[in-house]
């Protein structure tokens, strides 16, 4: 009997526990449902699983999208170029843009030398300087640099140096040794404008220089500029330096520079430039001279001019300058004819 009693206990608890597993079973079945329902009311009414609404700015690829918000509901996504080796950009493995890897190799750079022709390397100059021998300095132009450089007609000569040489230029000088008024003597001259003319050409012999030179003077009979031929232009001893075009520009301009050079070639001090002239500045007989240059009178006078301070005493011309008692020393000017 007490046996039987507990044989009914045991089937009691057996069937209680299946009671509570079978309702376990039928309460998760029924919560499955439930969930499954949920989700899709919310697929249906545009939400995720926990009821968020679902938006094409989201950062998350959901309703049906091709991408994270873009595609399906949303703009189109934007298409990636296909990665190619023209597209000038260093991608798809290149070792370079568009070179290397996938694309042809690419070009190695040559190294910098001071031979290659190509001012590189921190060079100062082609191949020159920097890490290269010093770069050759170009010499600053000069007059005696033997080369036509700096605006020069000739080699040294011209533009900012001395005129170029003119081989076949008439030739004007000043004689190195003064004399008085009487140009008889020192010649053994029964003229004394013939004197004049004879002591030129002694300078001029004296010096070596071949040619016929005649002086700058005028007499009572006949003017300076009816003695002398118009064969100008004429030079300096130099032969370089212009002084007159012609004598009518000679007395219409006067001299284009400076004429203080005696036969040798040597300048004369231009306060000790002054000559016997005789001649006004229409190059005409002036009257006052010292007997036609025969007299080293006290009491008489002769006209000079000046080869230097022509143009800085108003009312005077190279020609004529000032007067000077005839026993007075000055040059005699000298024209090649």
């Amino acid at each position: 009997m007490k046996k039987k009693k507990l044989f009914q206990i045991y089937l009691i608890l057996l069937c209680g526990l299946s009671i509570m597993a079978c309702g376990d079973d039928i309460s998760s079945g029924s919560q499955e449902d439930d969930k499954s329902q949920i989700d899709e009311n919310n697929t249906a009414n545009g939400k995720d699983d926990v009821g968020n609404t679902e938006t094409c700015d989201d950062d998350t690829q959901n309703q049906d999208e091709e991408g994270v918000d873009c595609g399906g509901p949303c703009d189109a996504c934007e298409t990636v170029p296909e990665p190619t080796c023209t597209d000038d950009i260093q991608n798809q493995g290149e070792e370079g843009t568009d070179c290397g890897g996938p694309c042809d190799a690419c070009e190695t750079m040559p190294v910098q030398t001071c031979t290659d022709g190509i001012q590189n390397q921190a060079e100062t100059g082609v191949d020159c300087g920097g890490p290269c021998d010093a770069c050759e300095t170009t010499p600053v132009p000069t007059c005696t640099d033997g080369l036509q450089n700096q605006g020069e007609e000739g080699v040294d000569c011209g533009g900012p140096c001395l005129g170029c040489i003119v081989p076949d230029a008439k030739r004007i000088f000043l004689t190195s040794q003064k004399y008085d008024g009487n140009f008889r003597t020192p010649v053994d001259s029964d003229d004394g404008i013939l004197g004049g003319d004879n002591i030129c050409a002694k300078h001029a012999r004296l010096a070596g220089i071949e040619g016929n030179f005649m002086a700058w003077l005028s007499a009572e009979d006949v003017d300076a500029t009816e003695r002398l031929l118009e064969v100008g232009p004429w030079y300096k001893m130099d032969q370089r330096t212009l002084i007159f075009e012609s004598l009518e520009l000679a007395l219409w301009n006067g001299p284009e520079a400076p004429f203080n050079m005696d036969e040798n070639g040597e300048e004369v001090h231009p306060a000790d430039s002054a000559f016997w002239s005789n001649t006004d500045s229409d190059g005409n007989y002036f009257g006052i001279n010292c007997s036609n240059f025969s007299s080293a009178g006290l009491v008489e006078e002769g006209l000079k001019g000046a080869s230097y301070y022509y143009d800085s005493i108003p009312g005077t011309t190279w020609t004529e300058t000032t007067t000077q008692p005839c026993n007075y020393e000055s040059r005699i000017l000298c024209f090649e004819q």
